[in-house]
């Protein structure tokens, strides 16, 4: 069994995606519910434009809508 190279890349693209640990903070509180980016902030303890940024990098990898 054959898989492309460009396979394992999305793979270990998407392993990064996920290996930066505000964005798995950030998945695991809208887990459980959706929630506001002011709402991440306090639960998160990190400034706005950081949590929309973050919020942006998963929005474009496909992760949350």
């Amino acid at each position: 069994m054959t898989t492309s190279v460009d396979s394992y890349v999305a793979h270990a693209d998407r392993f990064k995606l996920l290996g930066h640990p505000v964005r798995l903070q950030i998945l695991d509180a809208l887990r459980r519910n959706p929630e506001c980016v002011c709402h991440l902030e306090a639960a998160i303890g990190k400034p706005q434009p950081y949590i929309s940024q973050q919020l942006r990098v998963l929005r474009e990898a496909g992760v949350i809508a």
